[in-house]
C-alpha cells in the first residue's frame, strides 16, 4: 500500500487540529517553556529545553502565541513601552 502524499497529511493534520503542524508543535514548545518558566527556571533555559534555538527565538515565538515576553510574563519589569503625556 502506497504512503500518503506529505500535502495530504498536513491538510488532513489542519483540518482535524485547526493548525498546520507546525504551528502546533510550536505552541505545545511555548506551553512546555511556560511551565518551565512557572516552576522556576530560567528563560534561556526554558528555551532550550524545548527545542528554542536560543531565547530571542523563544521571545519571539512566546509573543505571537501569549502577547507577552516571557519577562513580561513573569511579572518583570516593563521596558520599551511609552507612557500617555510623556516625552
Amino acid at each position: 500500500m502506497p504512503l500518503p502524499h506529505p500535502t495530504h497529511l498536513v491538510r488532513t493534520f489542519t483540518d482535524v487540529h485547526g493548525v498546520p503542524p507546525h504551528s502546533y508543535l510550536t505552541g505545545r514548545r511555548v506551553e512546555l517553556v511556560r511551565r518551565l518558566l512557572l516552576a522556576g527556571q530560567r528563560p534561556a533555559d526554558a528555551a532550550v529545553a524545548a527545542g528554542f534555538f536560543d531565547q530571542a527565538h523563544l521571545t519571539r515565538h512566546f509573543r505571537r502565541y501569549l502577547g507577552v515576553s516571557p519577562a513580561r510574563y513573569l511579572g518583570g519589569p516593563v521596558t520599551g513601552i511609552r507612557r500617555a503625556g510623556r516625552r
